[in-house]
């Protein structure tokens, strides 16, 4: 189409007595819809990457053949991906195990998304974490019994009533700090006026 490509695109079939395992594989990467055909039997290479791209399992299967589930068989172990601060990782399954394989494909390691919940008082504190499960709830720690009622510093014209939280936090998606919200009430000071230290009139 008169545009510019990165690599040559070639289809078709290649017939071979024989290749390696290094060289089918260079062909599949390369030319990806090239089918190799080695001693009458079309060869592909499988390869089983992490979230993160990088490679856990490779192996050089037939035309028809079903792919095998490396973990299953012991070739490798559960995939493990480095999380943050705030976020962790769970192998969960391979996005696909393909049957009757008709050409080369790559199958990626899936994670479970496990996020940082903190409840935090009207301190700035954090009075309790834990971490949530995509898309599952969190547990509110004062109803659940895991921490008392937020509390925030009194001020010289307020006092402040919990009330609640700031969000709802019953289908988490990404890390969160949740928020202690205060109703103000207007402190209320006695002001005694005296004559010679008697008290002659409160207000």
């Amino acid at each position: 189409n008169n545009n510019n490509i990165s690599k040559a695109v070639m289809t078709g079939y290649v017939e071979i007595d024989a290749i390696s395992d290094e060289f089918l594989e260079e062909l599949n990467e390369y030319f990806n819809e090239l089918i190799v055909v080695v001693n009458g039997k079309p060869r592909f290479f499988i390869r089983y990457v992490n979230g993160d791209n990088t490679l856990l399992h490779k192996y050089a299967t037939s035309l028809g053949d079903n792919a095998i589930d490396p973990i299953e068989s012991g070739i490798i172990g559960i995939p493990v991906m480095e999380g943050t601060e705030d976020t962790r990782y769970t192998y969960r399954q391979w996005s696909n195990l393909p049957t009757n394989i008709q050409k080369p494909q790559n199958i990626i390691a899936l994670y479970t998304e496990i996020y940082r919940v903190r409840f935090i008082d009207g301190n700035d504190k954090v009075i309790y974490e834990e971490w949530v499960e995509e898309n599952n709830s969190a547990t509110d720690p004062v109803l659940a019994g895991y921490a008392g009622a937020p509390v925030k510093t009194s001020d010289s014209q307020y006092t402040y009533a919990w009330i609640g939280w700031d969000v709802e936090f019953n289908n988490i998606t990404a890390p969160l700090d949740i928020y202690a919200v205060f109703n103000q009430i207007l402190r209320q000071y006695t002001v005694r006026f005296k004559n010679s230290g008697i008290i002659i009139q409160d207000t």
